[in-house]
């Protein structure tokens, strides 16, 4: 049904997902940006609160690849970045997953430090954890080129932290100023760096608040789930 509803579908369905509260919220920000040429762009980031983050252990895709690309339940972070991959217990038997990063991933449209298109296509994802008594924060990068590839392993607490303040740069000619606030509370921050034309414009005619709306619009009803959609100017 097109890129935007897609948009619409994916972040909010992985949060409900994860969901440790009554009520999930999810947030939509617009944020403007400028590239070390003086070149501006958009980031996009979607946030949750009320659940419990990419919960479980990070395999690599050797590991994941051993266990038959069969998730358990509560590898969350493993099926984030996993792709066909599959469950056998409860409600996740449905077959083949993984596949709504692509939501993400087509509305990156990076430019390189010359402005040029790039034919690299990126996401960014971090996670604070409860473990125990402790807390672990995560970052996850996510690529396609076009073939799909993650990094292995994650940035960890203080390179989380720090990469998540400043500038995170692929090595190949795109840096993405992030210039963000980490998390708080348990949740995940999903990261569209260098947004389309196509996702800006949604946000500004307000056709991804319809699809938002037509998507969600029983469980904002009976108050399982709080939707805001803010734009760059707050």
């Amino acid at each position: 049904m097109g890129s935007i509803r897609a948009l619409a579908q994916e972040p909010v369905q992985n949060s409900k997902d994860a969901k440790c509260q009554k009520r999930v919220q999810v947030e939509y920000q617009l944020h403007t940006r400028r590239s070390q040429k003086g070149m501006s762009y958009y980031l996009l980031t979607i946030t949750d609160r009320g659940t419990t983050g990419l919960q479980g252990p990070v395999l690599s895709a050797e590991e994941r690849e051993k266990q038959g690309n069969e998730l358990k339940e509560g590898e969350n972070w493993a099926a984030f970045e996993g792709q066909g991959f599959t469950r056998k217990t409860g409600l996740d038997a449905l077959g083949s997953r993984g596949q709504g990063k692509s939501a993400f991933l087509y509305h990156s449209r990076p430019t390189n430090s010359n402005g040029n298109q790039s034919d690299r296509y990126l996401m960014l994802y971090d996670t604070l954890l409860k473990k125990d008594l402790k807390e672990e924060y995560r970052l996850g990068i996510r690529y396609a080129k076009p073939a799909d590839k993650v990094q292995e392993p994650p940035l960890y607490d203080e390179e989380a932290l720090r990469t998540i303040r400043g500038d995170y740069d692929t090595g190949d000619g795109i840096v993405v100023s992030l210039k963000l606030e980490p998390l708080v509370e348990p949740g995940t921050h999903v990261i569209v760096p260098y947004l389309s034309d196509e996702a800006i414009e949604a946000i500004r005619t307000r056709d991804l608040h319809r699809w938002l709306q037509r998507c969600w619009w029983r469980a904002i009803q009976i108050g399982d789930l709080e939707i805001a959609v803010v734009d760059d100017q707050g």
